[in-house]
């Protein structure tokens, strides 16, 4: 579960045109029992997708549905070139 939603995130991370050295601020919301998993992977979530932060049960910048396990979870991804054009 916790690979399907970090390949899930990189392929989101390529759509914005990020690279894989731009540290993101990372957001999930979805049902609470996969918050609570993906919290205690936090760790291994950070490293693998290159992460400022990461924050389960908050949804924040540019933001896309995802599927996992069957059930539908929101992720957003806060980064300052994409802050950067929001605030213009």
């Amino acid at each position: 579960l916790v690979r399907e939603f970090i390949r899930s995130v990189q392929d989101f991370r390529n759509e914005l045109k990020l690279t894989p050295q731009e540290k993101v601020e990372l957001y999930a919301v979805g049902e609470k029992n996969l918050e609570k998993i993906l919290e205690k992977h936090s760790a291994l979530i950070k490293k693998e997708i290159s992460l400022l932060e990461f924050f389960a049960g908050k949804s924040e910048g540019v933001k896309k549905e995802i599927t996992l396990d069957g059930a539908k979870l929101e992720i957003g991804i806060n980064h300052k070139h994409h802050l950067n054009i929001e605030n213009e």
